[in-house]
């Protein structure tokens, strides 16, 4: 009645290919061709399990799999079996992101530092950081300028024009033990802040 439809996933999601059947005593055997061969029987092994179901379900796609087309042959006594309509996989990959600082990890009023992502490959992303395991709702861009008011452990959840997304390594920004004596910003309108970081903390 409704045969299995394509789908596309991001390398590491799961998806399922689903079909519906009427009859009698039926039974399901999904296959897969790969790059264009000959379809073969699945096994519920990993990534694949229900594969004698009406439903085979895909945990973990790999993009090795882009390509593949699956089919599943219904059978029902007495009348024999039919061949599904054949279904493709695309599998896109996730981009690669690395977060660092630029020259400091550890800071004061007077050196502050920015954090840069570098995303591959080239492409179209969004971004979303977090600091300390929340979500910064008022920051989208590539990078991030940090001064002693937001130390904290930062990461970034890069995704790609496809959906795809990934979670960047955690930089952690800390404070810089000083002998001086802060007072910042110069010049003030009058309101300014005074701060000396010492390294037993008083």
């Amino acid at each position: 009645n409704t045969h299995p439809a394509n789908k596309t996933g991001c390398a590491g999601s799961s998806l399922s290919f689903n079909v519906s059947a009427t009859g009698t005593s039926l039974t399901y055997q999904w296959q897969v061709s790969v790059n264009g061969g000959a379809f073969t029987n699945l096994s519920n092994t990993n990534p694949y399990s229900g594969v004698t179901t009406s439903n085979l379900s895909i945990s973990g796609v790999s993009v090795n799999m882009n390509g593949y087309t699956y089919r599943v042959i219904v059978s029902g006594a007495p009348c024999g079996a039919v061949n599904s309509s054949p279904a493709s996989l695309i599998a896109y990959p996730l981009p690669a992101v690395v977060l660092a600082a630029s020259e400091y990890n550890r800071i004061n009023p007077a050196v502050p530092t920015t954090l840069y992502t570098t995303v591959s490959p080239v492409g179209n992303y969004t971004y979303q950081w977090y600091k300390n395991s929340f979500l910064l709702p008022a920051v989208s861009s590539r990078n991030y300028p940090v001064d002693v008011d937001r130390l904290g452990a930062y990461t970034v959840v890069v995704t790609d024009a496809n959906g795809c997304s990934v979670n960047s390594n955690q930089v952690t920004i800390s404070d810089s033990a000083s002998n001086q004596l802060f007072v910042y910003p110069n010049p003030n309108n009058g309101q300014f802040q005074v701060r000396y970081f010492s390294p037993n903390n008083i």
